[in-house]
């Protein structure tokens, strides 16, 4: 009686696992490519006293998907940070096709003051920048399917980057 009762649980365990491995497959995640969410999407870099995070939802995005970016700038530290601005643009978020050249980044055609400013990152805090990217280059073309790169940076005196995303778009 004991041995089929461990072999039912055994099988069950085995049955949820098969189940859970199916509905999250790396190689199906993201819009236009399987209705199930995947684990975010990030590469993390410390930048000494900050971390910087870049993200998106997913690795791999249908052809025309937007691609929600995210990049956080963190402060793990027990003191404030202050970050010295050259003018109003504190940040850039820049998309690459596979050959490295910039296909698209978010100061693109936008005006900043030429004002000096600060930004303090309190300890343990962080600051948020969003980008929603709709696969179109800087001229406003659709980029093809294929593998991109994505890099953040501050536009501080530091300038400090993130690391860099590899994204992939599929027909």
């Amino acid at each position: 009686m004991k041995a089929r009762s461990l072999a039912k649980l055994v099988f069950g365990i085995a049955a949820v696992l098969v189940q859970n491995a199916c509905l999250t497959s790396p190689d199906d995640d993201g819009p236009g490519t399987n209705p199930t969410p995947a684990p975010r999407h990030e590469v993390s870099v410390d930048r000494s006293p900050l971390r910087l995070v870049l993200h998106t939802d997913f690795a791999k995005y249908g052809l025309g998907h937007p691609v929600d970016i995210t990049f956080t700038v963190e402060n793990p530290s027990d003191e404030d940070v202050t970050l010295s601005f050259f003018s109003g643009q504190e940040h850039d978020i820049v998309v690459r096709d596979h050959s490295g050249h910039v296909v698209a980044n978010f100061s693109y055609g936008k005006v900043y003051a030429m004002a000096l400013h600060d930004r303090v990152v309190k300890a343990h805090d962080s600051i948020e920048y969003r980008w929603t990217w709709d696969q179109t280059t800087n001229d406003g073309e659709s980029v093809p399917a294929g593998w991109y790169e994505i890099v953040a940076g501050l536009a501080d005196s530091a300038g400090r980057t993130s690391g860099t995303l590899s994204l992939q778009i599929v027909d």
